[in-house]
């Protein structure tokens, strides 16, 4: 490996090592409370160090938010290899489930904890995030099309469906589900998701 490959590694290394210092101070201490000294002395840099990949930590949370969103579009993109929109639908909220319970940390900064960019709230608009909205939007747009779901808004379906699966997951992750152990909860999540699928299939 020549010296100039070797530096690029060394700095795609460091810049993940803050990335990941910042998605650990943002869930443990708080947005507001974490700074760039923090992350700094958590991996051992200097603040100028951390300043020469981020101009500040909002930077930082955005980086976040694209890898977060970034990945959780691929993954639902996946769903899209069926060939029945149904089977399609069913597939995004398993890959979603999927997503947030292997990704928890990205998961609460993306979805749960209220730090948003302030590129994101300045745009409206959430490029990324809008991906991952769409692949989801188009599946119902296709079920609706096709009546195989009850007829409504095509957003307020994808919105409804959105909060379905969001709210299973979220209430793992936050450790609010008090009714079943650990070793339990893959069966209870795999079981509300179905139940509610049956309920929104029933009413059509």
């Amino acid at each position: 490996m020549g010296t100039v490959e070797r530096r690029l590694r060394e700095r795609g290394q460091k810049h993940d090592a803050i990335v990941d210092a910042a998605v650990e101070l943002f869930l443990s201490e708080g947005y507001q409370n974490t700074s760039i000294r923090k992350i700094a002395e958590k991996i051992e840099y200097t603040p100028g160090a951390i300043y020469s990949y981020f101009k500040d930590k909002d930077e930082i949370l955005y980086e976040i938010h694209l890898r977060g969103f970034t990945e959780l579009s691929e993954t639902l993109s996946e769903a899209l290899k069926e060939t029945d929109p149904l089977d399609k639908l069913y597939r995004i909220g398993q890959l979603y489930i999927q997503f947030a319970l292997e990704n928890p940390e990205y998961y609460n900064l993306m979805f749960i904890s209220r730090a948003i960019p302030r590129s994101f709230a300045e745009k409206k608009e959430w490029e990324q995030g809008g991906h991952a909205y769409q692949v989801l939007y188009q599946v119902v747009a296709e079920c609706m099309e096709k009546k195989l779901l009850p007829a409504a808004d095509i957003h307020a379906a994808s919105y409804a469906f959105w909060s379905m699966v969001h709210g299973i997951v979220s209430l793992v992750l936050r450790e609010r589900c008090m009714v079943a152990s650990c070793g339990q909860r893959p069966q209870l999540i795999q079981g509300a998701y179905d139940f509610m699928w049956s309920t929104m299939r029933s009413k059509k």
